[in-house]
């Protein structure tokens, strides 16, 4: 989905762009620190927990590369919704978007909803 935005709402994207990547990066380490605890708690042998670190991460950076690479200015309020959809930023993050952008943006989420 494309929008173009204005120079005042792609400032507003492109914070809480940055703050909802800090989030996926935390999720991707915190899936690895849960494997790592399970290693260290015996539960898991090391390949095991090794490989299993490896594909998790893998699979986390896939996700994050399907949102982020390659975004340019007109799939910033997608992504932002998208962002906002997932928890990875709040409504507060967003509250200074413009009308119009507020009300497209709500929109994608609502249908994205009704899927």
């Amino acid at each position: 989905m494309y929008f173009d935005l204005n120079k005042k709402d792609k400032k507003i994207a492109r914070a809480a762009i940055d703050k909802s990547l800090e989030a996926k990066y935390k999720e991707g380490i915190e899936k690895a620190e849960a494997i790592i605890n399970d290693w260290r708690s015996g539960n898991l042998a090391s390949k095991e927990s090794y490989l299993k670190l490896y594909k998790t991460l893998e699979e986390h950076d896939e996700e994050i590369a399907r949102r982020y690479n390659s975004l340019g200015g007109s799939r910033y309020l997608f992504t932002v919704a998208m962002a906002l959809y997932d928890g990875d930023i709040t409504e507060e993050d967003v509250k200074d978007f413009s009308e119009e952008a507020t009300y497209t943006m709500k929109s994608w989420i609502v249908f994205r909803k009704s899927r």
